[in-house]
């Protein structure tokens, strides 16, 4: 009889929004009415979860009071009506607060993690209902690749194709918080980008210095990071030079198609 699987390594993946509109706020729920193009890429959080007796449950690693994995736990425990007792570790790689995604890529990962080790067989959209109640961005990751996210609480989500492209990503050293900057929208009816470059004159320079040779270029999200797509890696290097002057993080990560799972045994 096969043992009851108790560890697996999970892969959380960086998202780019390659376009981002925001519509009006829902009455109901607050929550902003959106339009988006969203890009896995291969830049990844790492997250060992781990099942565990009671009272040996924890969350640990990098800013963990920033990261929506407890709040998911709950959340998945409340769905299921059973309480869940897991050890999670978060090796954080993608920066907090860039605009890429990674709280929201960390919680769809531990909510696919759980609903394997626990085997609760939730479907994809019942996972995406539990992710949603934390982040809006969580449901894109049960996707990957590409996709067209339209819509406020509830999201349309489109499958895309996703380009053969390699992407610059540019982060300067600053924090952007989501929450802070939406109501900063909300108070000035500036863009993100207007917002994001009042608190890092660098983002104008560096979608200049990416030039025409770009096949996507823009902010993600509501920032900092900047993203420049090319054809080729080669491309890609010879862009990241051009902005090596940055006080920042530069990487190179490739667009994912559609969402693999990304588990290792342990």
């Amino acid at each position: 009889m096969k043992s009851i699987q108790k560890t697996l390594l999970v892969r959380a993946p960086a998202k780019l929004n390659i376009s981002l509109n925001i519509g009006k706020t829902e009455k109901r729920t607050g929550m902003h009415f959106i339009n988006s193009v969203m890009q896995a890429v291969s830049l990844y959080d790492y997250l060992t979860i781990e099942r565990v007796k009671p009272g040996d449950e924890r969350v640990e690693g990098c800013f963990i009071e920033d990261n929506c994995i407890p709040l998911v736990i709950n959340a998945l425990s409340e769905e299921v009506d059973e309480k869940i007792y897991c050890r999670v570790v978060l090796h954080k790689v993608i920066p907090f607060a860039s605009g890429l995604g990674g709280g929201s890529s960390d919680a769809a990962a531990v909510l696919k993690a759980l609903n394997k080790l626990y085997m609760f067989g939730l479907s994809t959209k019942e996972l995406e209902r539990v992710g949603r109640s934390v982040g809006s961005d969580v449901p894109f990751f049960f996707h990957g690749g590409r996709a067209k996210i339209k819509g406020a609480s509830v999201q349309e989500i489109t499958e895309l194709k996703s380009p053969n492209l390699f992407y610059v990503l540019a982060r300067p050293h600053k924090r952007l918080i989501t929450k802070e900057m939406y109501m900063e929208h909300d108070a000035t009816g500036k863009s993100f980008l207007e917002l994001a470059t009042k608190k890092c004159p660098e983002i104008p320079a560096l979608l200049h210095q990416f030039g025409k040779d770009a096949v996507e270029k823009g902010l993600t999200g509501k920032g900092p990071t900047v993203f420049a797509g090319f054809h080729d890696y080669a491309s890609c290097e010879r862009a990241s030079r051009k902005v090596a002057w940055l006080n920042g993080d530069i990487f190179i990560a490739k667009a994912l198609n559609r969402n693999r799972e990304e588990f290792i045994e342990l």
